[in-house]
Formats: structure tokens, C-alpha cells, sequence
């Protein structure tokens, strides 16, 4: 996993309203290419990272979407 900057040569961004009034993007790296100082962690160890970061996400969106739903 990297940290890349939102304005590196190569990232771009479509930004969209999503249906609950929120914002999203769509995010596509082009040829993007970072310094070793870039990574997050130890690079060979990036795909639990990667997992236990995808399992906290949907957690979060699962309790936004049941709050929002409750409230209405």
C-alpha cells in the first residue's frame, strides 16, 4: 500500500452525488510512480492491511446505511 498525493501526474478524479446526498469519486492511477518513502508499512505484508481495511469499510457503510435508514 502507498500514500500517493491526489495531485501526482497520473492520478485523476470524476467526482459524483451519490443518492443519499453524499459525494464519491471514481479515482484512476495512470502510470503513477512513488518513492520507496510512499509506502504504508512493510510492503510485503500489505495484503492483510489491505483485507482488515476493506472489512472496516463495509462495517462502517453496513452501520451509515442502517442509522440513515432507522432515522427515516
Amino acid at each position: 500500500m502507498f500514500l500517493v498525493p491526489a495531485d501526482a501526474k497520473g492520478v485523476s478524479r470524476k467526482g459524483y452525488p451519490t443518492q443519499d446526498g453524499l459525494h464519491a469519486a471514481d479515482i484512476t492511477f495512470t502510470g503513477v510512480e512513488v518513492g520507496a518513502d510512499a509506502a504504508i508499512g512493510d510492503p510485503d505484508d500489505a495484503l492483510p492491511l489491505i483485507a482488515r481495511v476493506v472489512d472496516e469499510a463495509r462495517t462502517a457503510l453496513c452501520a451509515e446505511a442502517s442509522a440513515r435508514w432507522m432515522n427515516h
